[in-house]
């Protein structure tokens, strides 16, 4: 059946009526119980460094840290739950899921679709209805409970919706940890589906799968989306169904959850409060499977260098790894490693140092008392400073965020933010020495 655009469900309609709800929907179901959907853990540790020569873009980095702290953190990092489900009638429009033509407000779709609907909503001037309305849809829906059905599902096809199969950062949290939930399934043998918007999946994306979960690689396939599955199986996640029973409250938020926060950031807000049990899942299944080879010869301390002509390798970098060099740094390109050989190299390392890439992905994979260092700019550190946060949390690492200029030809000292991709960072010599004075004290 074609498949066109008037057959999704609006994006700008009200959300008490467009998102899925249990006890008022049809559709999908549990098939295990989820126990305590958010469940406070220990976390990793995320601290600030300013290397700009700029006192106000140190001082805007600070700012926002000392904001997210304060409007966007919980008193605990938390684990948020991840169980399969069975639905019905499911479409993957884009990289969103809807399920009897509701919406389904869970993990990276469920952010997308909050975040589709406040730009519809801004579009048609409907901006300051959008969080109340939201928040009326969680004080309707807080009492009823997640259907929880055991049944067979083993020939039910498991579909993944994917934001960008060329992103390693993407493919990771929000499609290789989902493979978890399969393990939930034993026996499970029908096809595994992994869903795609524009490009299909770069090479490293079977790679990873062959190496991590080498029973369900070849029943794995690709489908270009929209889609629509009569039966399938799903990874849910307990994020924002926790804050449907008052989850914030439980676990001492620092703001309130009223209507104009859940309208303008509730995704920030859960990116920045922790982690998925699926990615706590993925990490130890890697863990696991690298015990059985010998990785011994990777160095303990090394900077992360990129190959293939990106455009944001730093004019400084040859000095940044000569002072790494000065102090047994290493300097090694996950390009070169296989998918186990990035893990063990990541879990062994007691320092490991880089400029902003989707390679920090695999901090997820860190020691607990690995030190990791990011080089960016107030632009990631504005815009991208939430991105690896769960990476830290599920490691209990140490995560340094350090925040240099921009390489950047204008007139402005602050380039726009918006717009123009990322820019390049730009350090200076007493930059890299404040940076280097960090790492030597880490070092002791």
């Amino acid at each position: 059946m074609a498949l066109d655009a008037e057959q999704y469900p609006a994006f700008d309609a009200d959300p008490v009526e467009v998102l899925w709800a249990p006890g008022r929907d049809n559709g999908l179901v549990l098939l295990a119980d989820p126990g305590q959907l958010w469940t406070p853990v220990k976390g990793g540790t995320i601290r600030a460094l300013g290397l700009s020569e700029n006192p106000e873009i140190n001082q805007r980095f600070f700012d926002e840290r000392i904001r997210i702290a304060e409007q966007a953190m919980f008193s605990s990092v938390i684990e948020f739950a991840t169980v399969p489900a069975r639905v019905s009638n499911l479409l993957i429009y884009k990289n969103s899921l809807a399920v009897d033509g509701k919406w389904v407000l869970s993990g990276p779709a469920g952010d997308r679709m909050s975040s589709r609907c406040q730009t519809a909503w801004r579009s048609a001037q409907k901006r300051p209805y959008w969080g109340k309305r939201l928040t009326q849809y969680f004080e309707d829906n807080a009492q009823r409970p997640l259907p929880i059905a055991a049944q067979s599902a083993d020939d039910v096809p498991f579909v993944i919706e994917a934001k960008n199969l060329t992103n390693y950062y993407h493919f990771t949290k929000e499609v290789l940890a989902a493979l978890t939930t399969l393990d939930a399934i034993p026996g499970h043998h029908a096809p595994i589906i992994i869903t795609y918007h524009k490009r299909p999946p770069a090479p490293f994306v079977t790679a990873f799968i062959e190496a991590l979960f080498p029973e369900h690689a070849e029943r794995v396939r690709f489908e270009k989306a929209p889609r629509r599955y009569d039966d399938a199986l799903i990874c849910w996640y307990g994020d924002y169904a926790g804050l449907r029973e008052d989850g914030g409250q439980h676990y001492g938020t620092r703001h309130t959850l009223d209507g104009s926060h859940i309208g303008a950031g509730l995704s920030v807000l859960l990116r920045h409060a922790g982690y998925s049990r699926a990615l706590r899942l993925l990490r130890e299944r890697a863990l696991r499977v690298i015990k059985q080879g010998d990785f011994d010869h990777f160095p303990a301390k090394f900077w992360i260098t990129r190959k293939g002509g990106h455009d944001r390798v730093p004019k400084a970098e040859g000095a940044l790894i000569a002072a790494f060099a000065e102090r047994g740094f290493e300097t090694l390109a996950f390009e070169d490693l296989s998918p186990l050989e990035q893990v063990a190299a990541m879990n062994r390392a007691e320092t490991v140092a880089s400029y902003h890439g989707a390679g920090f992905t695999n901090m997820m994979y860190a020691g607990r008392k690995t030190q990791v260092f990011e080089l960016g700019t107030l632009q990631t550190g504005a815009q991208r400073v939430g991105d690896f946060s769960a990476f830290c949390h599920v490691s209990e690492c140490s995560y340094t965020h350090a925040v240099a200029d921009f390489e950047y030809d204008g007139d402005r000292e602050i380039p726009p933010m918006r717009g123009y991709g990322l820019y390049p960072v730009r350090i200076s010599e007493a930059g890299i020495a404040r940076l280097m004075d960090r790492v030597d004290a880490s070092l002791r």
